[in-house]
C-alpha cells in the first residue's frame, strides 16, 4: 500500500475521532444551559484544536517509523493543512446548524478561531520539520558511512600495495 493511501485512510479515521470531544463539550454546555454563548464557540474550537494536534502529531510520529521519503513529506504537509482547514470549517458548519455560530460569531471570535487554526498548523509544521531533519540526517549518515568504507578500502589498498612492494623487493 502506498504511503499516500495510508495517510488518506488515517485522515478519514482521525476525522471521525476528533468530532467526539467537541460533541461531548456541546452536550455538557447544553445540559448547563450555556450552549448559546461565545464561550460555547471558543471552548469547542479549543477542544477541536487539542484533538487535532494530538491525532496529527501521533500520525506524523507513526509515519516517521516507516521508510518515508523526503518528497512524501511535502505531499503530507499539503494534505494535513487542507485537512486542518476542512475540519475547522466542518466544525463551524456544525455550530451553524445548531444556530450557535451565526448568533454569536463576531470579528473577535473569528480571530480566536484563526489563532486556533494557526496553533494547530504550527504544531504540525514543527513535527514535519523535525521529521525532515531526521530524514536529512539519515541520508547524510548513509553517505558518511559509504565514504568511510571507500576511504578504508583505498587506505587498505595503498597499505597492502606498499607492504607487497616492500616484501616483494
Amino acid at each position: 500500500m502506498k504511503i499516500s493511501d495510508v495517510i488518506d485512510y488515517s485522515l478519514e479515521s482521525i476525522a471521525g475521532r476528533i468530532k467526539i470531544a467537541p460533541s461531548q463539550k456541546i452536550a455538557d454546555l447544553a445540559s448547563n444551559n450555556v450552549l448559546r454563548s461565545t464561550f460555547a464557540i471558543t471552548s469547542t474550537f479549543a477542544i477541536l484544536t487539542e484533538e487535532l494536534k494530538k491525532e496529527l502529531i501521533y500520525l506524523i510520529q507513526e509515519i516517521s517509523q516507516t521508510k518515508v521519503r523526503k518528497k512524501d513529506i511535502s505531499a503530507l504537509r499539503v494534505k494535513l493543512n487542507e485537512f486542518i482547514l476542512s475540519e475547522f470549517k466542518e466544525h463551524e458548519r456544525h455550530l451553524t446548524s445548531l444556530n450557535i455560530f451565526t448568533k454569536f460569531a463576531s470579528p473577535e471570535i473569528i480571530k480566536v478561531i484563526n489563532k486556533e487554526i494557526d496553533d494547530t498548523k504550527s504544531s504540525v509544521e514543527l513535527k514535519l520539520l523535525i521529521l525532515e531533519r531526521k530524514l536529512s540526517e539519515r541520508q547524510w549518515q548513509i553517505y558518511w558511512d559509504l565514504t568511510k568504507i571507500a576511504l578504508s578500502a583505498i587506505i587498505g589498498g595503498v597499505i597492502g600495495a606498499y607492504i607487497k612492494s616492500a616484501i616483494g623487493s
